[in-house]
């Protein structure tokens, strides 16, 4: 098994935002994503890596709303949470205070990891795979080979690699077309854990050619990532 918790690889700044049925935040430090997610109750979860704080902090909006209209308020009456436009924070609902006592909730928090059989589905631009140890997760989501990566938690352990490989060959066909070649993928199944890289993945965004429109609109960046909702 991989072990990224093990290593130690200078990379540059990654941004992150996680989402549960609860809480959003939006996050600058590798640490506090790993003690978000350590202390989380919600068995929804999703986490999101981005180059820039305005991405993170335009995509949580976003991304939120979307999930809470859609999906976390369809049987309750309760408002949405209130995002700021800019910065790191973190915020939850009025029925859940967000470590409110990091060091006390460590022995009642990781009760979604350590009392199911759960793990997290990964899709990135570049590739796919699963991942059952959290600080690997947290580890390789900063790892900056891994392009605009997205992680969900996934109760039935069988269901994480199928979710993960067309999770990614959305984004593909999101972002490519005919003239880039057809999608590489792996010639069997994965094992959990492990990971698969599309090879020609430069290659590709060569030919692709757009970096100055997305390096000017940001929002056709992200959904040329395959991103936006």
């Amino acid at each position: 098994m991989e072990n990224y918790a093990e290593e130690t690889i200078a990379v540059p700044k990654k941004y992150y935002v996680m989402i549960t049925n609860t809480t959003v935040h939006v996050l600058d430090n590798m640490q506090y994503l790993f003690n978000e997610l350590y202390c989380r109750t919600d068995l929804f979860c999703e986490v999101f890596a981005f180059e820039t704080l305005e991405e993170a902090n335009y995509f949580a909006y976003k991304r939120y709303g979307y999930l809470f209209y859609t999906k976390f308020n369809k049987d309750e009456d309760k408002q949405p949470i209130a995002l700021p436009i800019a910065g790191t924070y973190s915020l939850g609902s009025q029925e859940y205070a967000i470590n409110a006592n990091f060091v006390q909730q460590q022995n009642q928090g990781y009760l979604v990891q350590k009392n199911t059989t759960g793990t997290w589905a990964i899709d990135f631009m570049n590739g796919f795979g699963t991942e059952m140890d959290l600080s690997n997760l947290v580890y390789f989501m900063a790892d900056n080979a891994v392009v605009y990566p997205h992680a969900i938690w996934i109760l039935d352990a069988l269901k994480a690699l199928p979710y993960s490989c067309n999770n990614y060959i959305k984004r593909f066909f999101h972002r490519y077309g005919y003239s880039v070649g057809y999608i590489t993928l792996p010639a069997g199944e994965l094992f959990f854990d492990k990971k698969f890289f599309d090879a020609q993945f430069e290659e590709r965004e060569k030919i692709l050619d757009i970096k100055e429109i997305e390096k000017q609109n940001m929002p056709v960046k992200l959904a040329m990532q395959g991103l936006m909702i």
